[in-house]
């Protein structure tokens, strides 16, 4: 137990030069895709070893932020916290396990790895009591120097958006009680977020049966989104106080960005998005500054291009 004491505390300490290190070692891999056969293998290999390094720092150092006050105390409930870190590590190894496995064996086990992995969010559903999940779904370090001054005043810093909560007295109070940091959904709210989990399965299953190029598999996991988002609002709107609690409107907000993924995707990507990359790519390859740009986008291509979860938003 001193041990970890004296571990924590060195880590709090040293939380700057953490940071740095970590911050190079992610800049590191912007430069290996594209160096090397099989670099873009490597560089996903190298993201997982680091996530799960950071992970480990993650779960000892943790100021009370309005998320990982919610997220550790569903981390009190063992099935939860079993799920929650069988998603993250799986999140974490996801894009490397789907390129192995499209090296190793066939289409149809891809796909039916992609399935089983998006079958999970649902198993956490159920055990969180229909609430909204939150991504990700492990706390977060959120330790910085400039942060550790908002435990003084009426705000509460957010370790996923870098965004500032601030709030009344009586609201404080309230979240007080993690477990009214994210309701559970009622009605229209409980099949809007039963659309968003299931929205990437519908997109795989018609990717089987229509191809990746169809329009139609395109369509049908966009409706699904926007149905999603479209019942979400409803719902939330028809509260009493009309408004989310702060962890729900960033989930919401960051699922409003994930639908750039679909300039990303399938028949979409391939007519539209694809020719204007590469026409930016050649009319850049030969300038200083903008080449450099135009060079990760190449080496970067071929992930979005060929693996799913790297466009997958879920």
């Amino acid at each position: 137990m001193a041990t970890l004491a004296k571990y924590q505390k060195f880590l709090v300490k040293q939380a700057p030069r953490i940071e740095t290190v970590e911050s190079w070692l992610r800049q590191l891999s912007l430069v290996i895709p594209g160096r090397f056969e099989d670099s873009d293998f490597v560089s996903q290999i190298r993201n997982l070893l680091w996530k799960v390094v950071a992970r480990h720092a993650a779960v000892i150092t943790l100021p009370s932020s309005l998320f990982n006050r919610y997220t550790r105390h569903w981390y009190r409930d063992p099935k939860f916290k079993r799920i929650a870190l069988t998603l993250t590590l799986v999140s974490y190894c996801e894009v490397v396990a789907e390129m192995w496995i499209k090296k190793k064996y066939s289409e149809k086990t891809r796909w039916r790895f992609v399935v089983w992995v998006e079958a999970l969010k649902y198993q956490l559903f159920k055990v969180s009591g229909g609430r909204m999940l939150l991504h990700p779904s492990h706390p977060q370090r959120d330790i910085d120097p400039s942060t550790l001054e908002l435990a003084e005043d009426s705000s509460d810093f957010d370790p996923r958006t870098g965004g500032v909560h601030y709030h009344s007295k009586e609201d404080k109070q309230q979240w007080d009680h993690p477990d009214q940091l994210v309701l559970p959904l009622q009605g229209l709210a409980k099949f809007g977020e039963i659309a968003w989990i299931v929205r990437p399965l519908v997109y795989v299953l018609a990717v089987r049966k229509f191809g990746s190029q169809s329009w139609k598999a395109w369509t049908m996991s966009l409706v699904v989104d926007l149905t999603s988002r479209g019942l979400m609002h409803s719902a939330f709107s028809s509260r009493k106080d009309g408004q989310m609690t702060p962890l729900e409107d960033d989930e919401y907000g960051r699922r409003a960005y994930l639908l750039l993924y679909y300039l990303l995707r399938g028949p979409f990507y391939e007519h539209f998005t694809k020719p204007r990359i590469e026409a930016f790519c050649d009319a850049t390859e030969t300038r200083p500054v903008a080449s450099i740009l135009a060079g990760a986008i190449r080496d970067y291509q071929p992930l979005w291009e060929d693996v799913f979860f790297y466009t997958a938003g879920s």
